[in-house]
């Protein structure tokens, strides 16, 4: 976590949560400890959470991933190996100018965003998922203030399981 995110103990408690819940859910090994002074979305080998206020207006959260690669012969898509190397997630703080976050476990008010909510979107796009048209699923594309979607569904476990199952097939 970033310093000035590790303040936090709602949003760090809400993320911790956000890990063990696709921990659970895919069988994916992120976990977060100590700290960072990082602040940004670099290829710099650091995964780095931290809140940016100059996220632009109308997006909550963002998931950079880089990745590495190897050639295992020939340099092609057929002979590169590549992994996930770096995550960083940034959110925006406070959400918007009339609204602020709720940190759980209570449910947000409508003056509220859910960041546990936001981060478990956040995290699937870390696991390699991308978005879907699907209101009240993780995956969606957008939430509203004071609504919630902390439970994975079917359809998130199944493109999870997918990602698990291609990432620890052999080569």
């Amino acid at each position: 976590f970033n310093t000035a995110f590790a303040l936090n103990t709602p949003a760090v408690a809400a993320f911790q949560r956000v890990l063990a819940t696709w921990r659970c859910g895919s069988g994916v090994n992120f976990r977060a400890s100590g700290t960072t002074a990082v602040a940004t979305s670099a290829a710099d080998g650091t995964n780095a959470i931290y809140f940016d206020a100059t996220i632009p207006a109308g997006t909550l959260g963002i998931c950079t991933s880089q990745f590495s690669g190897s050639a295992t012969g020939l340099c092609n898509l057929q002979n590169t190996v590549w992994w996930l190397s770096d995550v960083d997630i940034q959110f925006r703080n406070p959400p918007t100018g009339a609204t602020t976050w709720q940190f759980g476990p209570a449910a947000p008010s409508g003056a509220q965003f859910d960041f546990e909510s936001v981060a478990l979107h956040e995290v699937g796009h870390a696991h390699g998922l991308g978005h879907v048209i699907s209101p009240g699923q993780v995956m969606h594309f957008a939430i509203a203030n004071g609504a919630t979607a902390r439970t994975l569904s079917a359809n998130d476990l199944a493109g999870a399981a997918e990602k698990m199952n291609y990432s620890t097939a052999a080569t």
